[in-house]
């Protein structure tokens, strides 16, 4: 899980502490969709975007529809790859394919994260996931 999201403007900030209460008391992913809908109505940063973005993601991933959290994620990487969410978006690819067997489509989206984030903070747990033979030296 991505909670919680670390949001700095104050314009949606109320919005965004409603969605992380709701995530950590259970709310239905429906709840949960509405209060994001009212956050990006609220004209958030692009950081705050970028965060709104994961948190879509992870609510289509939790509610098992994987090809469109997949989607989502990679959505998330391509617009927001200088902030932290786009890395941790491009993360959640690379893990999510190799999780599923798509061999093909995850050393792509590996071999995407270590190139856009050579020294990442995910960089180990991505290495981990390719051929002894293929990781990158520590």
């Amino acid at each position: 899980k991505i909670w919680p999201l670390r949001l700095q403007q104050n314009a949606s900030q109320e919005t965004i502490s409603r969605i992380e209460i709701s995530s950590e008391h259970g709310e239905s992913f429906f709840h949960i969709t509405t209060f994001i809908s009212e956050a990006l109505a609220a004209e958030p940063t692009r950081t705050q975007r970028a965060a709104i973005g994961l948190l879509q993601a992870e609510c289509l991933l939790g509610e098992q529809r994987f090809d469109v959290a997949i989607k989502a994620y990679q959505r998330v990487a391509e617009q927001f790859p200088e902030d932290p969410s786009g890395e941790t978006a491009a993360f959640a690819v690379a893990q999510f394919l190799t999780e599923r067997g798509n061999s093909e489509e995850s050393r792509a989206a590996i071999d995407a994260y270590l190139k856009r984030y050579p020294n990442g903070r995910f960089v180990r747990e991505v290495s981990e996931k390719l051929p002894k033979g293929l990781r990158p030296a520590p």
